[in-house]
């Protein structure tokens, strides 16, 4: 599949989205941008990263916590429940 760089208009002109596809991007990468202009140079930035195999940081998908077990992560839960009452 070969790379693709899309930007179109969102919110009646106020924002601009970029869209990015690339074969060693798992799925399509989506950012809003104010202009245009940023929209497009993000997205040739980021293309010509690719190219050289480097993924930018803001392309990056979050890493994800896990819990070695499922009590841990019970105890997680609930500590995340306590603040969620507090107050």
């Amino acid at each position: 599949m070969p790379s693709s760089l899309f930007v179109r208009t969102r919110n009646g002109g106020k924002s601009y989205e970029m869209r990015l596809i690339r074969p060693n991007l798992a799925k399509p990468a989506y950012r809003t941008f104010d202009t245009k202009e940023d929209a497009e140079r993000a997205g040739r930035r980021a293309l010509e990263d690719l190219r050289q195999v480097v993924t930018p940081t803001w392309l990056q998908a979050p890493e994800r916590h896990t819990f070695a077990t499922v009590d841990q992560g019970k105890v997680h839960l609930a500590r995340f429940a306590s603040l969620l009452s507090w107050g």
